[in-house]
């Protein structure tokens, strides 16, 4: 698609996918502070470590692929649970963008009904959203429809930490809404991320921005210390500890100032229902940050 077409163009017309990000059991430690803080992300400063991401590409391929082994029984019980108490696939494949842009076929299993966007791709409804299947609720509540992007992540697609990738039909009109959007390419997407775990699914562009604050955040910063402590975060959360709790005892719990909300265009005082999500068409004129 276009950019040029972006002003004028609906995601009505995309090609439906079956399913989108859910916040059942999702709890948000992000703090929005009205001073600056050390945590403060400036979109234009933000630069790899280049030899530290090449290193950790490695590991993780390697990781990714002791760590499927074991999960595969788990995935399988889980397949089989999909396949009896629902109509349609157990895995479901979408595409979505990574490194450089360059799209990829991401894995889950399927946790909504296969007609979940025949109206059209969309974000999240919120946690109870009439799309998911009884078991698919239970799936997403532990976050167990993300264990089959393992394989991403053994095929060098995916890296265990990093950015959640979008998808193609959606990326044009973020990188038009969020300034510097497409530096989240730079590198490759994450199963779990900072962002991930510290904020909940998307449902409205300002969610987005927010992300990207953190985003941004992780890129600048990563390390191997930075990912043991997410991925330690992200396996408590799984087996039912509360996301504050979990965020404090890892050292995660994230400050977003004014000044990190203002570099991603966030729209203050702007009720939910009038915010940009797939579906609707960009506004005419962007509003512009307080």
């Amino acid at each position: 698609m276009s950019t040029d077409l972006l002003d004028s163009a609906s995601l009505s017309d995309a090609k439906p996918v079956s399913e989108t990000p859910d916040t059942e059991g999702w709890q948000p430690s992000v703090a929005l502070e009205q001073q600056g803080t050390p945590e403060s992300a400036e979109v234009s400063n933000v630069e790899p470590p280049r030899g530290f991401f090449r290193r950790k590409y490695v590991l993780d391929r390697v990781v990714g692929i002791a760590m499927l082994l074991p999960a595969s029984f788990a995935i399988a019980v889980c397949w089989l649970l999909v396949k009896l108490t629902s109509r349609g696939p157990g895995f479901y494949r979408q595409t979505r963008v990574g490194c450089g842009g360059k799209t990829f076929q991401l894995i889950k299993l399927r946790t909504m009904r296969v007609d979940a966007e025949a109206n059209g791709i969309a974000w999240s409804s919120g946690k109870d959203d009439p799309r998911k299947t009884k078991v698919g609720s239970f799936l997403r509540k532990l976050h167990l429809d993300e264990l089959p992007q393992l394989w991403n992540v053994a095929c060098g697609h995916m890296a265990l930490v990093g950015p959640r990738p979008e998808r193609p039909e959606i990326t044009p009109f973020l990188e038009k809404l969020i300034p510097g959007y497409q530096l989240r390419h730079d590198v490759k997407p994450g199963v779990t991320g900072l962002s991930q775990i510290n904020i909940e699914p998307d449902t409205n562009i300002n969610i987005t921005r927010r992300k990207q604050v953190l985003d941004l955040r992780y890129i600048g910063r990563a390390s191997h210390i930075l990912d043991l402590r997410i991925i330690a975060a992200t396996s408590l959360r799984m087996i039912g500890l509360k996301g504050e709790m979990v965020m404090t005892m890892m050292g995660l719990s994230q400050r977003i100032d004014m000044q990190d909300l203002e570099s991603v265009a966030y729209e203050f005082d702007v009720d939910e229902s009038q915010l940009w999500s797939p579906g609707k068409p960009l506004p005419a004129v962007s509003r512009k940050p307080r």
